[in-house]
């Protein structure tokens, strides 16, 4: 795809440039011989640069879906994520669907041990191994507190609507506040509210509030 965006864009420019070589003979001559040539040069300048508008429109599909480069610790990862039946579907762009993100807080332990690995191949001199083993385990650490998180939640919701324990209710909270304060450790920044919503205290709230989210899961 990159091949032929440059190849397409080699041939706009140079359309282009024919186009204004024609333009100019036909401004001297002003015969229908240069007149026709110089339309026929302005139709295939016009399809060189749709075609050239075309390729460069896939090109950038193709990179903002896959983000990655022939080799890449991207690739590296995503084979890791493979060997696990982790896959990234189709129809949520490229990206994992909860399905699969549920697999990765299951398997976090393990997965990031398996990146931690492989990042220290490809590294950059400047990055030691021991802040590279820290970061990844920070991650599986969250990743595992909030499938703690939402394992309560819906072991709750699997009662057939019975009232969470108190038990229920400490376990959560112990590791709503746990998740929280890691990622505020992290320095984790975003902009999705259902995070808000998670460390924030709501969830915890509304279960106890309504005694489990059961079929009221819509409002948490």
């Amino acid at each position: 795809m990159r091949e032929a965006y440059q190849n397409s864009a080699t041939n706009s420019l140079n359309a282009k440039a024919l186009e204004a070589q024609e333009r100019h003979h036909n401004e001297q001559a002003k015969t229908p011989e240069s007149k026709a040539l110089f339309q026929q040069a302005t139709t295939t300048g016009k399809l060189a640069k749709r075609n050239e508008v075309k390729a460069r429109t896939n090109f950038e599909k193709q990179g903002k879906q896959h983000n990655t480069r022939f080799c890449s610790l991207s690739q590296t990862h995503d084979t890791t994520f493979q060997s696990h039946k982790i896959t990234k579907e189709h129809c949520h762009g490229g990206k994992h669907n909860g399905v699969n993100c549920i697999k990765i807080m299951e398997k976090a332990e393990e997965l990031f041990t398996a990146f931690a690995s492989e990042i220290k191949l490809k590294k950059i001199p400047t990055v030691g191994d021991e802040v590279i083993k820290s970061k990844c385990h920070q991650h599986a650490n969250l990743l595992g507190l909030l499938d703690e998180i939402w394992a309560n939640v819906r072991g709750i919701q699997v009662d057939a609507g019975l009232l969470p324990t108190q038990l229920q209710l400490e376990s959560l909270e112990k590791a709503t506040s746990k998740a929280k304060a890691l990622w505020l450790q992290m320095e984790l920044g975003t902009k999705q509210p259902k995070w808000h919503v998670t460390l924030d205290g709501h969830l915890l709230h509304q279960i106890k509030f309504y005694g489990g989210i059961a079929d009221k899961s819509n409002d948490p």
